[in-house]
């Protein structure tokens, strides 16, 4: 615990050389600091100003700090969207979803002007097992049984330059997070000199690794087949018994994704290949 105050430091010293385009890192980072480090920065009030992202992986020994660019947040639109469809239909009932904790129900403000109280209240998991004991991550997006100790669906986003660290993060959900994380999608994007974006989306699953990749950008030619990820609804509430139960797989649009993806890239500058 002695080298905490002296990270601590060493971090916020840093702080004015964070934009919205950085990541900090640091590395070997032994467990006894990085655990309490990111603990106490994510109540920062400072740190929580930045809106960004803290992560520590034990079996790296990486401490990291993640700015949260739109990209890394448009996709809290598709999946409310997506879960206010099943909703609408009646494939999901209200008492089904209220038994779910998400990202958006935490971070959603309904006030003009999100205070920092507002904003920080993104919470860290820290019950994964090896290789990743003592890690304690802020997803960018989770869905989780209000019972359970970790989600059950991840997503995890960046640019492509990140992507080796999106991949560590995926690892660290489907094998650290071991029984309770089912499914973690990773979404990709890249852009060109001229303010082009790319994208792709893969799906995990815990028992079979990489499933499914669906281009975002450039958008699959007329005539393709409608793109969707089907998530049984096992996988998302982790075999927990309620009430409503239907057989029916539950669907996430790619299209939408899609739709989402562009009109957030627009309002920034760039466009879609």
């Amino acid at each position: 615990m002695g080298k905490t105050p002296s990270l601590l430091h060493k971090i916020k010293s840093n702080i004015p050389l964070f934009n919205k385009s950085d990541i900090l890192v640091y590395e070997g980072i032994p467990p006894d600091v990085g655990v309490p480090t990111a603990a106490t920065l994510a109540e920062d009030a400072v740190i929580s100003a930045l809106d960004c992202r803290i992560n520590y992986n034990s079996a790296s020994k990486e401490l990291a700090l993640t700015a949260c660019e739109p990209v890394h947040n448009l996709h809290h639109t598709w999946i409310k969207r997506e879960i206010g469809r099943c909703l609408l239909s009646g494939f999901l009932v209200v008492n089904e979803w209220n038994a779910i904790d998400s990202t958006a129900k935490k971070s959603e403000s309904h006030v003009p002007n999100p205070t920092v109280t507002d904003r920080a209240i993104l919470p860290g998991f820290n019950t994964f097992v090896a290789p990743y004991q003592s890690s304690w991550r802020q997803p960018e997006f989770y869905l989780k049984p209000r019972h359970r100790v970790l989600p059950t669906l991840v997503v995890e986003s960046g640019w492509a330059e990140s992507y080796a660290s999106l991949v560590r993060d995926k690892d660290l959900w489907l094998i650290g997070g071991w029984p309770h994380v089912n499914v973690v999608f990773v979404i990709q994007w890249s852009r060109s000199p001229r303010n082009r974006v790319r994208g792709r989306l893969e799906v995990y699953r815990r028992q079979s690794g990489l499933v499914q990749v669906e281009s975002i950008f450039p958008e699959p030619g007329p005539g393709a087949v409608p793109q969707m990820v089907r998530l049984t609804r096992n996988e998302l509430f982790d075999n927990e018994h309620l009430p409503y139960r239907d057989t029916r797989e539950i669907v996430f649009s790619v299209d939408r994704l899609r739709e989402a993806a562009r009109n957030a890239f627009q309002d920034y500058g760039y466009i879609p290949a």
